[in-house]
């Protein structure tokens, strides 16, 4: 199981995480930012899928899939 949190900037997610983190002593995920395509993409996916216990700041399926669509980006395949 991982706890992933999502919400626009400056809402208190690394806040939260480092709170989630302290209680749970799960480590926090780093943020990796957008890739640069859809075969960027998807190999952060597979790396994703083989978290275990982790909190995740942004995850990019959701991050992706709301925000991409404010910027006009391609859909997530």
């Amino acid at each position: 199981m991982n706890i992933i949190l999502e919400g626009p900037d400056n809402c208190g997610k690394s806040t939260l995480a480092n709170a989630i983190s302290a209680a749970t002593g799960w480590p926090i995920h780093p943020k990796e930012g957008r890739p640069e395509n859809h075969f960027l993409l998807l190999e952060k996916l597979r790396r994703y899928e083989q978290l275990e216990g982790v909190i995740i700041d942004r995850h990019p399926i959701i991050s992706g899939s709301v925000y991409g669509l404010m910027r006009g980006d391609p859909e997530i395949p």
